[in-house]
């Protein structure tokens, strides 16, 4: 078995498989640039706005003709208790329907 010194001084007995395989995971990991909003930049931030408000104003809606409060469709952006929060829901008496 050869060993190979790299660019950056280490020996490697991996020779240029090594270095390939380094340079490609650094490639890759600056297109992702999953440090921040840079897949698609402000128009993509722009989209997820305009798809969560289109989201949750249809659900606030529904909450408010249950009996509930608008505010409880916060916590459908919590996980876990999104679903725990459903589960309420399904299981309890609607204020709506007691009023009548």
């Amino acid at each position: 078995m050869s060993l190979v010194r790299q660019e950056n001084g280490n020996i490697s007995p991996f020779g240029a498989s090594a270095r390939y395989h380094s340079i490609a995971a650094k490639s890759k990991s600056e297109k992702l640039n999953l440090g921040g909003i840079s897949m698609g930049g402000a128009f993509s931030g722009l989209i997820s706005i305009v798809i969560l408000v289109v989201t949750i104003f249809p659900l606030v809606k529904i909450i408010q003709k249950a009996g509930y409060s608008g505010w409880w469709v916060l916590l459908g952006l919590i996980p876990l208790v999104n679903f725990i929060m459903i589960w309420i829901f399904a299981l309890s008496d609607w204020p709506a329907l007691r009023k009548t």
